[in-house]
């Protein structure tokens, strides 16, 4: 509802209303009193009906304020605030929609609140884990495949002792170089190879000529078909270390046979000659 506008039942410049010239007393009197009175009566009625909380118009806020009436919009603020007290406001009253964007900070949250169900999955990026933050028992057993290692990442004190068996060398992984001087012993021999070693036996040596990756060498008393061991002449006090290195390091070996002839080849050019002992035997 609205308020009653106030309106004359009779205007002074209206003659017949109001005329000029009256006789009676009376009569003057009451044209006198009459728009007095009808102020009197409007402002009266306003203060006893209108001006009533109740039946005072107010505008409805969609979602937050229904009434439509001061009366019950006073009566709706009173009843919400029922029970806030300086200082204090009563639990479960602030809802999400109450927050403002950003008003949750990090000095709000009481330590050990953010358990694992208020991670969002995947919220925790790799720029959110500290340096030496994933630790052994982090990881679950089995998960370290090998597309997670790099390059060389794996060194010799990570390997256990005795950790490396059969199975993970590789065919022809074990070189000359890499066998101790001293440590095949007569049991780590072939019967194949132990019969050819008791047999008579002849040694020479062949050299190797520096800046190439295949040799063919005169080699006197070889056939296609003897046994033979060869290796570096690492017993030469000179270069003994040299035909070692280059033996090893540009990866020489022997690639075929035949009467007299040995052929030798390598992975990489020599840069020194390598003097080869040849032991034959028949």
């Amino acid at each position: 509802m609205s308020f009653t506008p106030l309106i004359f039942t009779k205007k002074w410049t209206d003659p017949a209303a109001f005329p000029t010239h009256e006789t009676h007393e009376n009569r003057v009197r009451e044209d006198m009193q009459c728009l007095f009175d009808e102020i009197a009566s409007h402002f009266n009625t306003f203060l006893n009906n209108e001006l009533l909380a109740t039946n005072i118009p107010f505008s409805p806020t969609s979602g937050q304020i229904e009434s439509t009436n001061v009366q019950s919009a006073i009566e709706f603020v009173y009843s919400s605030l029922q029970g806030i007290t300086l200082g204090q406001i009563p639990d479960g009253s602030i809802t999400t929609i109450k927050l403002d964007t950003d008003a949750i900070t990090k000095e709000k949250i009481l330590n050990g609140e953010v358990v694992t169900s208020k991670l969002d999955d995947g919220a925790v990026t790799e720029d959110k884990l500290a340096s030496d933050a994933v630790t052994r028992n982090k990881i679950k057993d089995g998960e370290v495949v090998d597309g997670k290692l790099a390059s060389l990442s794996v060194g010799t004190s990570n390997i256990k002792n005795f950790a490396v068996e059969e199975n993970k060398i590789a065919s022809n992984a074990v070189t000359n170089g890499k066998i101790k001087n001293g440590e095949i012993s007569w049991d780590k021999f072939s019967d194949q190879l132990k019969n050819s070693v008791q047999k008579q036996h002849k040694k020479i040596n062949v050299t190797l000529a520096s800046g190439a990756q295949t040799w063919t060498v005169q080699a006197t008393g070889v056939t296609a078909t003897c046994d033979l061991f060869l290796g570096p002449k690492t017993d030469d006090v000179t270069y003994g270390d040299t035909y070692f290195d280059q033996w090893s390091n540009c990866g020489i070996r022997c690639v075929s046979q035949g009467a007299d002839t040995l052929t030798f080849k390598s992975r990489s050019a020599t840069t020194a000659n390598v003097v080869v002992n040849v032991l034959i035997f028949e």
